[in-house]
This record gives structure tokens, sequence and C-alpha cells, in this order.
């Protein structure tokens, strides 16, 4: 079965709710992604999902997601699942400091796979 959310949640004391979800690696981020979307997303619907978890069990989640780059590689991370996909239907969720949560991650992600491209980019003119 899946993993209870108690396995992958630590306190750590500097957040309001003082906890945040463990999210190092590939299983830990399919967890991650079986909490946000637990039932999928709908048939024709794109990024929205069938049903949204309520805000005590997101936060930990995407708290625990803004440190993904630390130690996983963030662009593969969202090539190869659909982590992307349901960090950004959160972005809708009906609690605010879920869709701010959300939206911040988004944006942090967006930013560091341009800056990544940027670098690569650079490195293969200049080596000519």
């Amino acid at each position: 079965g899946q993993p209870m959310l108690k396995q992958f949640v630590a306190g750590t004391g500097d957040d309001a709710d003082g906890e945040r979800a463990q999210i190092a690696d590939r299983p830990a981020v399919d967890w991650a992604i079986s909490v946000l979307v637990p039932w999928g997303f709908k048939a024709g619907k794109g990024d929205e999902p069938v049903m949204r978890p309520p805000a005590s069990v997101v936060i930990p989640v995407l708290l625990g997601l803004q440190d993904l780059g630390k130690e996983l590689k963030v662009r593969e991370v969202l090539k190869t699942t659909q982590l992307g996909k349901a960090v950004s239907c959160m972005r809708h969720h009906p609690s605010a400091e879920v869709a701010k949560l959300a939206r911040n991650l988004v944006s942090r992600w967006k930013a560091e796979c341009a800056r990544k491209e940027a670098q690569v980019n650079k490195s293969a003119g200049g080596g000519s």
C-alpha cells in the first residue's frame, strides 16, 4: 500500500504548522504526487484533479517540495513525473495558503529551469 502521511513528515519548528515533508528521492516524489492528487486527474480536463485534499494534508508536502532542488535535479523530475502538473493544480485550491505556496513553487521551478537552460546555452555557445 501507500505510505502514511506521517512517515514522510518531520517537525522542523520553523514553519507555522511545524511540519514539512521529507522529499529527497524519487520514491518520495511519487509519494508527494499521490498525496496531492490521490485519485489522479479528471479525464479530458487536463490538470484538474478528481479530488483536492484538505490544506492540512497538502501544506506539509508543498513545504517539503521547496527544498527539492537541493537533493534532486528539478528539471529532470518535472520532465519524468507529473509533479509539475500536481503542484500546478494546487494553485486553484480553495485554501489561499495552499494556492500561494503552489504559485511560489511553480515560479521558483520555472526560474530554476530557465537559469539552468541559460547556463547550458552559454557553455555550449562559448566553447567553440
